[in-house]
């Protein structure tokens, strides 16, 4: 089940085929064919009963056994803001005593506990990227919290119990390490100052007195408010030599990728295709690039609506959908423009990637080096 699962996760991720922006192509084209490598019977209301009643509303799909509710799965359209559909969905879930809920619009896949304490986020305790995340770990959780055979069992619930509570664990570890660091330099803690004072003996030949180490360690870290971090510490921008950028979107999903942080750079010219433009900031080569895009290939620009984000598509001809939308001069195609400079370089990346080019195709002169 899960290989088959995977292989197919994947073979819709190499087509560009993953859900579309129609929320009823999202349900027939990928959303019941994944309830039914998971066991589930899609032709069987018994099992898949879609368009579920609830009170004054519906849920899309209640996956049932022995006529009893056992998963309420709502699905939006891509794009879709999933944050206002969430307590809706979980009141409907708590009132029916149902114990796991999922709201997607495809992509986003998010997983909950209704029946527990807290506000809704902090029911949610798992999230699937179908874009980012690779095929074998998505194909992964969805058998374990989705599986007929898991949800019979109740093995699914005790699945997401466990990924529960290691999450809970990870909250409550963060949000005690400020204040154990600090606690330790109130105290001036003989273990900790003792280990920067042999450190220091170590590089200069001089030991120097706890009570120095204490007061330097609550210095740099900003009145103790953050370990070991500066208050008014900048990004250390990355020198020419190392500037460099690994595919934006590798070949397969367990390829390493990485990116450097572009954030604290200026670009100031790309070369593409042999020609050189200049531009004089991240939008303006966004804008330039894509336009440049689109005279080259005008009869292949809808292959760009399969470019996707987390949470809305980077390109679409419906501009509601877009946060900043900007319209390809000559076109119905909008693109998003409320981009970070991360975010503008993974998508020209990802772009030529679409489109067949080679990355060395394209480089990127910065304040900071060459893309």
């Amino acid at each position: 089940m899960q290989a088959d699962l995977q292989s197919y996760i994947e073979t819709k991720k190499i087509t560009g085929s993953l859900p579309q922006q129609s929320e009823e192509a999202t349900k027939q084209g990928f959303i019941l064919p994944v309830f039914q490598k998971l066991g589930w019977n899609p032709f069987d209301v018994q099992e898949v009963y879609p368009e579920f009643s609830v009170q004054n509303g519906r849920v899309d799909y209640s996956l049932r056994v022995d006529n009893r509710n056992k998963v309420f799965v709502e699905v939006k359209k891509l794009g879709e803001d999933l944050d206002k559909h969430q307590e809706q969905l979980l009141q409907y879930a708590f009132k029916h005593g149902v114990k796991l809920a999922i709201l997607t619009n495809g992509t986003i896949w998010w997983f909950y506990l209704p029946l527990h304490e807290g506000s809704w986020e902090q029911r949610r305790f798992y999230t699937i990227d179908m874009q980012s995340q690779a095929s074998a770990d998505i194909a992964e959780k969805l058998v374990s919290f989705l599986a007929k055979t898991a949800v019979v069992s109740g093995q699914a619930i005790s699945n997401a119990e466990s990924v529960y509570s290691s999450r809970q664990r990870k909250e409550v570890i963060e949000q005690t390490l400020p204040r154990a660091w600090r606690k330790l330099l109130a105290e001036g803690d003989e273990q900790l100052t003792e280990v920067v004072a042999e450190v220091v003996e170590k590089l200069s030949g001089y030991k120097p007195e706890a009570p120095v180490v204490i007061q330097f360690l609550k210095d740099i870290s900003g009145n103790a408010s953050l370990p070991l971090i500066p208050s008014s510490a900048k990004p250390v921008k990355a020198p020419k030599a190392t500037l460099k950028v690994v595919d934006a979107a590798p070949a397969s999903p367990t390829a390493e990728t990485k990116f450097l942080s572009f954030e604290y750079s200026k670009p100031t010219a790309f070369r593409f295709d042999r020609d050189e433009y200049t531009v004089s900031n991240w939008a303006n080569l966004l804008k330039t690039f894509v336009q440049l895009i689109a005279q080259k290939h005008p009869d292949n620009l809808e292959i760009l609506t399969t470019l996707v984000g987390k949470k809305r598509p980077y390109f679409t001809t419906d501009e509601s959908l877009l946060r900043k939308a900007v319209q390809i001069p000559g076109t119905a195609l909008y693109y998003e423009t409320n981009l970070s400079a991360n975010n503008i370089v993974q998508l020209v990346y990802q772009i030529i990637n679409v489109l067949d080019y080679p990355k060395e195709t394209l480089q990127i002169d910065t304040s900071t080096g060459t893309i």
